[in-house]
């Protein structure tokens, strides 16, 4: 998905020379069934925004491997049940925000910028709004939503950050076709999805430099990690930190661990850096270390690190372990423990 957007972008850009259609800032519509539909004009979203009887505001961002398709159906699929009456999520938001970009060849810097763009500027919403807006942004999205937050005042619009599985100190995976090659891998045993797309991956991962950037941005010692971890950075409101570990995967999903253990195993001992350990010895979610994913430096009191859940970085919108944790997380924050 995130080779598509790419690919739409060099369609729009360099072959019908139009407009590039990204970043999209949509509303997010999920029915009964997670059937997902987008509304994609400004004007529209604008007004709902601004409507009083918009007050619960959820956006959702996506990671560097992927698309935001996936992530509002967690509405539908997190639930609660008290007295035989179940609760889905969907019925406390009233507007639900996906944010997709470029995660290939756009810096994280400039998504950020256009992200602060799509949402103070586009659709007027400013400092003071009286609203409660909530992102949860998945992998890269939060390192994005981080830099909204803590370089561009993003603090003063949004109201809590639920970050999933995002390398807050950096990641080992040193070049994208690796990460493709275990999206791919993933995907030929999980989902069903044509050869041609093999031969896409590895023509963008051999022959495609610019996608890179990002995941060099996402090594640990990057200038782009020194600006962002510096001395002023942390919360200055509510951050709540969601960990996958692939060794806390139930039994009865045992294929997909044991397909997460065999393809680890290719780059164990490839090298020697600290992240490295901490990725093998101290868990992960196949793609980034629990470490990394929980830290986040500044005021810990403002941070709440939720005990890590049973999934790998594909599967925290989706498998059992996974919803029931940010299902857990997001009704809470309406004081639903349930």
């Amino acid at each position: 998905k995130s080779i598509k957007i790419y690919l739409q972008r060099i369609w729009y850009k360099d072959i019908i020379k139009e407009q590039d259609p990204y970043p999209i800032l949509a509303q997010a519509l999920v029915d009964e069934n997670e059937n997902l539909t987008y509304e994609k004009d400004t004007q529209k979203i604008k007004a709902q925004l601004h409507d009083p009887a918009t007050q619960n505001i959820i956006l959702f961002v996506h990671g560097i491997i992927g698309d935001s398709s996936d992530k509002p159906k967690l509405l539908r699929r997190g639930q609660r049940t008290s007295n035989s009456q179940t609760k889905q999520l969907h019925s406390i938001y009233d507007l639900a925000l996906t944010f997709d970009y470029d995660s290939l060849s756009v810096p994280i810097i400039q998504s950020a910028k256009d992200l602060k763009r799509q949402l103070e500027e586009d659709l007027g919403l400013q400092a003071g709004h009286g609203k409660t807006v909530h992102i949860v942004a998945h992998s890269m999205g939060g390192l994005i939503s981080r830099w909204y937050l803590e370089k561009l005042g993003g603090d003063k619009i949004v109201s809590h950050f639920i970050q999933v599985g995002s390398p807050n100190l950096g990641s080992p995976w040193t070049k994208a076709y690796d990460m493709f090659s275990w999206g791919l891998g993933f995907a030929i045993n999980f989902i069903p999805l044509p050869p041609v797309i093999k031969q896409i991956t590895s023509f963008l991962g051999k022959g495609k430099k610019n996608i890179e950037i990002n995941v060099k941005a996402m090594q640990p010692d990057s200038e782009f990690y020194k600006q962002l971890n510096d001395e002023n950075a942390g919360p200055t409101i509510p951050y709540t930190i969601v960990t996958g570990k692939t060794a806390l995967i139930p039994r009865e999903n045992s294929r997909q661990h044991a397909f997460s253990k065999k393809f680890l195993q290719r780059f164990k001992g490839k090298s020697y850096t600290a992240i490295d350990t901490m990725f093998f010895i101290k868990g992960s979610d196949a793609i980034v270390s629990v470490p990394s994913i929980q830290g986040v430096p500044g005021d810990r009191g403002l941070m709440t690190v939720v005990a890590p859940v049973g999934c790998d970085h594909f599967t925290y919108f989706n498998s059992v372990d996974g919803v029931e944790g940010l299902g857990a997380v997001l009704f809470g924050l309406f004081g639903e423990e349930g």
